[in-house]
């Protein structure tokens, strides 16, 4: 399978329905994959586990036309996976996973840093305190004006651009949420308002809502000025394209 120029894969996955082929998932799978799953206490995040490393899996295999159980990975020194150099040459495909309860988001790349994240959107968290810790002073100040009843929304809608970037960068956490900016409006197109000041000089950024329906929220970032996002399914059923 062929990722255009300018273009992100984002494959969706329901993971308690795809879990009908565990032992599929299962088989493609490392060693240490099947070690993290067994860490697991219970039997549900376990096979939600299973279910997103295994389809991953899969889907690399796709993209490299390679078998899905032989693909090794190597993680960064801040711990974000890539694919492992073969033959002194760094793969092009880039890749990031995000699950949140029964929801996997998949995104593929051709030579452009990704990140991916959804979250399910909970109803039993302190957001004011969240926000005060975790955002910028301006995030903060926006957040605040928004209508109680809007705000659940408008911090789920924050949190997943603030997180996709961070993924997208591949530092973790070693980058503050609360040293770059994000626009906060559900309704209105998502953009970096301030990157972090050792980005400032980085070519652009891209910065997209991903469709997730009415529970969850997601963002898709990556390194470059203009890239398009292409959806799909697990089943391989084009979902929408973007403009």
């Amino acid at each position: 399978m062929k990722i255009d120029p300018g273009e992100a894969h984002v494959w969706s996955a329901r993971l308690d329905r795809a879990a009908a082929g565990l032992a599929d998932h299962w088989a493609r799978l490392s060693p240490d994959e099947r070690m993290r799953a067994r860490r697991f206490h219970f039997p549900r995040d376990r096979r939600r586990f299973i279910t997103a490393h295994g389809i991953l899996r899969a889907l690399l295999g796709l993209y490299l036309d390679a078998d899905p159980a032989g693909i090794r990975f190597q993680a960064n020194r801040y711990g974000k996976p890539g694919l492992q150099a073969a033959d002194d040459r760094s793969p092009g495909l880039n890749f990031n996973l995000s699950h949140s309860a029964d929801r996997a988001l998949m995104a593929f790349t051709e030579g452009i840093p990704v990140g991916i994240d959804i979250e399910r959107i909970r109803g039993d968290r302190e957001l004011e305190s969240l926000v005060r810790r975790f955002f910028a002073p301006r995030e903060v100040k926006e957040f605040l004006s928004f209508p109680d009843k809007e705000r659940i929304e408008v911090f789920y809608t924050g949190w997943t651009r603030k997180e996709a970037f961070l993924k997208a960068r591949g530092r973790g956490f070693s980058i503050g949420l609360d040293r770059f900016e994000v626009s906060l409006h559900p309704r209105r197109a998502a953009r970096i308002r301030r990157l972090p000041a050792e980005e400032i000089y980085e070519r652009g950024w891209t910065l997209v809502d991903i469709p997730a329906g009415r529970s969850c929220r997601a963002a898709l970032a990556a390194r470059a000025s203009s890239v398009r996002p292409r959806l799909f399914s697990w089943e391989n059923q084009p979902l929408s394209s973007g403009p």
